[in-house]
């Protein structure tokens, strides 16, 4: 039954691909070259805004899920570790991904493409989709695609990019 209903998302998504477009506009944290703290790795972050956030039955991304649903090739990449809720309903996805420096814009373009997927295929959650971000720090792209019970809508987005930030040398 599961796997039904993935191959039927995945199946809609795909047509959904072909009506929209896949430009995409990354928040740039800084230009400058960037490294991660000591101790420091893409999957802590993931797990640590995964905690903060309160990600309800999350699942690690491998690399079928990566290109598949997010449109990332391996070969565009040093590494990647992400997140997905499997809770019926939850739309909340953390990926964070090192792009080899010549491929960052279509590492880009895929986040974003998959944001716009989720933004036009959701309805209930729309607002959530709508406050996701892909966001550049160096070669590092991230998609924030995050739940928000509070009344502020922003709050675990402000929360997440703080964590982000905490994560790199030179940032706070």
């Amino acid at each position: 039954m599961k796997r039904t209903v993935t191959k039927s998302l995945n199946a809609v998504i795909l047509s959904i691909l072909l009506l929209t477009g896949c430009g995409s506009k990354a928040v740039p944290l800084t230009d400058e070259l960037v490294q991660m703290q000591n101790g420091q790795s893409l999957q802590n972050v993931v797990d640590q805004i995964a905690e903060k956030i309160g990600m309800q039955m999350p699942a690690n991304l491998d690399e079928t899920a990566l290109k598949e649903l997010f449109y990332v090739s391996k070969n565009d990449i040093e590494e990647f570790a992400g997140k997905i809720a499997m809770q019926a309903g939850d739309t909340e996805q953390i990926v964070a991904v090192k792009a080899n420096p010549k491929k960052k814009q279509a590492v880009i373009n895929s986040l974003g493409r998959r944001l716009s997927d989720v933004q036009a295929f959701l309805s209930e959650e729309k607002e959530t989709a709508e406050n996701g971000q892909v966001v550049e720090k160096g070669n590092y792209v991230f998609l924030l695609i995050l739940n928000d019970a509070t009344e502020d809508r922003n709050a675990d987005m402000e929360d997440a990019i703080a964590l982000l930030n905490e994560a790199f040398l030179g940032e706070s």
